[in-house]
């Protein structure tokens, strides 16, 4: 198991590049493959861990930023490792340090600097438990200590890689509307959640009006409407929904390795309701199964009962 940042590789180099050797291009090295955890391409090792060769404590992207002795006026710029931007500075004309360069472009040329996805911002002092979508809910403890990286900020949560208000978060009942593409004629890829099939699947959204049942990409489509999320089911349990009403239950599950064939499915007692099929899927009962009602909702879902109360019975299963 490599630690974070490294991978393992069976040929590696002998001479992993650091923050003391990268810029050393003549340092010899023998030819030869070593077994081992190794930093990402592109990064060097400092103090057991990977950086970038910018974040190295003796690269001049670290160094302070320095005037100099000297008075006089000269605009340039220099790394912030702080905010992680080139920023200006007014230099004296002597002295300083290696931090300092004429343009912008220079300073971002040799100092990249943070780049966040969507709508996220850098922080040097960032929670360790950002609040989400799926937890603004949730009362959690959390350790009281600064993390760096991309976070949303102040007065938004995350959802995927955008911030959004607490009141723009979807919810599961934005996934039982209809796929809608609406009444304009734009051409827009979208993803919407079908109940019928219990799948998100691509539509054309034609630009205005539709309803919330609207994502911009597959993921972030599941990450909302995969109604499991939002069960307490035990480990020995499988989520299952009613397609018709979105209900989602817990029902006992079989134990692993069960000899059941993709087209079959394992119950076992105590008995339960298929959740699916019904109405879309119904059971295929044989001479091992009979076929009663529910005594619970939904109350037109058939549920299996297996012969043996011993075991798993295995009962085929087909599409409506």
């Amino acid at each position: 198991m490599c630690p974070p940042g490294k991978r393992f590789s069976s040929c590696g180099t002998a001479c992993p590049s650091t923050c003391d050797n990268y810029n050393n291009v003549s340092i010899g090295c023998t030819l030869q493959c070593v077994e081992g955890c190794f930093c990402r391409g592109g990064m060097v090792e400092h103090e057991g861990g990977c950086v970038m060769p910018q974040e190295c404590p003796n690269h001049r992207c670290q160094q302070r930023v320095d005037p100099g002795p000297c008075r006089g006026s000269f605009p340039k710029y220099y790394y912030n490792s702080y905010t992680k931007k080139c920023e200006n500075f007014t230099y004296g004309g002597c002295a300083g340090n290696d931090n300092r360069f004429e343009t912008l472009e220079e300073c971002q040329e040799e100092c990249p600097e943070a780049e966040c996805p969507g709508d996220k911002v850098f922080t040097r002092c960032g929670s360790a438990c950002p609040r989400t979508c799926d937890n603004r809910d949730e009362l959690t403890f959390c350790t009281l200590q600064c993390v760096e990286g991309c976070q949303c900020p102040p007065g938004t949560v995350a959802l995927g890689d955008r911030c959004v208000a607490e009141e723009e978060c979807p919810s599961f009942s934005h996934c039982l509307e209809p796929i809608t593409t609406g009444p304009c004629r734009a051409s827009i890829p979208a993803f919407g959640y079908n109940v019928t099939t219990g799948r998100c699947e691509r539509f054309i959204y034609g630009g205005c009006e539709g309803n919330n049942n609207n994502f911009c990409t597959r993921d972030e489509c599941k990450n909302v409407c995969d109604p499991c999320r939002y069960a307490n089911c035990d480990r020995d349990e499988d989520c299952l929904v009613d397609q018709s009403t979105g209900e989602i239950y817990c029902s006992p599950s079989c134990t692993r390795g069960n000899p059941c064939r993709p087209s079959e499915r394992c119950v076992l007692e105590p008995v339960q309701c298929l959740i699916p099929p019904c109405p879309v899927i119904r059971s295929c009962v044989d001479d091992f199964c009979s076929r009663v009602r529910c005594a619970g909702p939904p109350s037109d879902c058939q549920r299996v009962v297996p012969a043996d109360p011993d075991r798993g019975i295995c009962c085929p299963s087909c599409s409506e």
